[in-house]
């Protein structure tokens, strides 16, 4: 997996050309307290995603929900 970040945020890239594809698989880690960032990020595209601990806060545009 290509890693895109790393630290409090941990991306990596399943796969190995996400140009030109609609839905773009990540295996994200979060350290407790952790957040992509102010302003939020924003790409045009898909994304999906198992949470298979603990529980996540996501928000898209201005409404929350959790997993």
């Amino acid at each position: 997996m290509l890693e895109l970040a790393k630290g409090a945020i941990s991306l990596r890239q399943v796969g190995r050309n996400p140009h030109h594809r609609k839905l773009q698989i990540l295996y994200e880690r979060y350290a407790p307290g952790a957040d992509t960032s102010k302003p939020m990020l924003q790409h045009d595209g898909e994304e999906g995603g198992i949470v298979p601990r603990e529980q996540i806060e996501i928000m898209v545009g201005d409404r929350a929900g959790s997993a």
